[in-house]
């Protein structure tokens, strides 16, 4: 079970105790001078009126978000060569192989992202020998070697993603790493960049899944991550082309600590939205649900992610 370190309330009477505790009992979001997605506090997160429930892998169920076509998504993975290698290869911890007719490993599309996701594996590695070097003769060298890398994160997650999704059939929409910047409550509201985005092919606009990434382990981030991914998520309701209200799992983020995986699940609420854009006084929540952590090392939990993942885009554009 992720770390209680999370500090999220999970049900209406911790968030009453931690806002009475932070001394903002009766403020809005508009009472306080706001800041960025990345840089959000605790005052500001909890007048979010955000609930969180931390949940296994395991414990992932695909009805509950209205994941239709998740039987489809494991029929497709399961007759797809090169992921069904691509698993193999994270079951054995295999290097990558060079291109032969003797080759054990032909990943394809799957190539890349195995290649970025050892990379990845490889941090804490990198980290070891670099701090070892630190009174050698390769001090110098390994000084521009980086260990700790988001933008290697971001590769791995953007990549693993579209060759899961990119060439199947059904599929209307794509994942890009474009940097989207979400602008919430008016100039003098806050403003959240995402590390990625889901969105249809030709409309670059019409979002339907969010994508973060951080070098360092969610449980070294915890609370700042979760903070900055409620305020991604607060600011993607509030613009145009918000998710589906009243639509089990309409709200998904996805985020990449280093390696692993959380999937994160909402129901976006009307009134909810209502309420963030201060048009009720009614108190709403919004609850989300975070189910992980997905390990790049563990072949079972890659291919259900992958699942899970394949199952909400085939629903998406005219798959819905």
């Amino acid at each position: 079970m992720p770390s209680a370190k999370s500090q999220i309330p999970s049900t209406d009477e911790q968030w009453q105790a931690a806002v009475a505790d932070a001394g903002i009992e009766n403020m809005s979001l508009q009472d306080l001078n706001l800041v960025s997605g990345s840089r959000v506090n605790k005052a500001q997160f909890l007048l979010m009126h955000i609930l969180c429930k931390l949940n296994e892998p395991e414990e992932f169920d695909p009805t509950q978000w209205g994941l239709e076509r998740f039987a489809d998504a494991q029929a497709i993975l399961q007759d797809t060569p090169e992921f069904q290698r691509y698993l193999k290869s994270v079951q054995d911890d295999a290097l990558t192989t060079t291109r032969s007719p003797d080759d054990p490993f032909p990943l394809g599309i799957f190539e890349i992202p195995r290649c970025h996701q050892r990379y990845v594996q490889q941090i804490g590695t990198r980290t070891n020998l670099k701090l070892s070097s630190v009174h050698s003769d390769r001090k110098e060298a390994w000084d521009a070697v980086p260990t700790s890398d988001e933008i290697v994160v971001t590769f791995a997650a953007i990549d693993y993603l579209h060759a899961v999704c990119l060439k199947n059939p059904g599929v209307y929409s794509q994942w890009t790493a474009s940097c989207y910047s979400f602008q919430a409550l008016g100039e003098e509201g806050f403003q959240a960049r995402t590390d990625g985005v889901l969105h249809l092919h030709e409309e670059p606009e019409k979002v339907y899944a969010l994508l973060e990434c951080k070098a360092r382990w969610r449980e070294d981030a915890l609370p700042q991550v979760q903070y900055q991914e409620a305020a991604q998520i607060v600011a993607w309701i509030l613009q145009k082309n918000h998710p589906e209200t009243a639509m089990p799992g309409r709200i998904f983020l996805i985020s990449h600590n280093r390696n692993e995986i959380t999937l994160t699940f909402g129901t976006l609420d009307r009134h909810y939205r209502n309420f963030l854009l201060g048009k009720t006084h009614a108190s709403r929540f919004l609850t989300l649900y975070e189910y992980g952590p997905f390990l790049l090392d563990n072949a079972s939990y890659m291919e259900q992610m992958a699942c899970i993942v394949l199952a909400f885009v085939l629903g998406v554009g005219k798959g819905r």
